[in-house]
């Protein structure tokens, strides 16, 4: 949990502020995650901290939602097509795949738990794993 907080800290992805009585706050929470080796032994232990995206109310609290997904017929076409013209391939993984982009809207959320400070919430300025909007303004 510390480790996601300091990452999502130092990419600046929000301003700790004063709670107003007029904000929306979306509440947040913890995804937590054991990751494992290919026999079984553990790997390591991941945290996520998200928004309660269930939480928000289209129209009111984002606009549009949408999350590009590649069909599997596309992906085995090209990896048919990489093996017939001997081509190479690679992936990609993004560390903190939403924090690489802005927030459009102003979102306050709440700090996350075992880090919370009375009185205090976040206001977003990147993208965080949760919000409706996230898939969308991401790409």
């Amino acid at each position: 949990m510390v480790k996601e907080v300091e990452t999502l800290t130092d990419k600046d992805a929000w301003a700790e502020i004063a709670r107003e009585q007029w904000m929306k706050v979306v509440p947040s929470t913890w995804a937590f995650k054991v990751k494992r080796l290919p026999d079984g032994s553990l790997c390591k232990l991941k945290a996520r901290f998200c928004v309660r995206g269930d939480q928000q109310i289209i129209g009111v609290d984002f606009f549009e939602m949408y999350a590009p997904v590649v069909s599997w017929i596309t992906i085995r076409t090209l990896l048919i097509l990489s093996t017939i013209y001997n081509l190479s391939s690679c992936q990609v993984d993004y560390t903190a795949a939403f924090v690489h982009a802005e927030v459009k809207e102003d979102i306050y959320i709440e700090m996350p738990h075992e880090f919370q400070k009375p009185g205090k919430v976040l206001k977003l300025k990147k993208l965080l794993y949760g919000l409706r909007q996230s898939p969308h303004n991401f790409f």
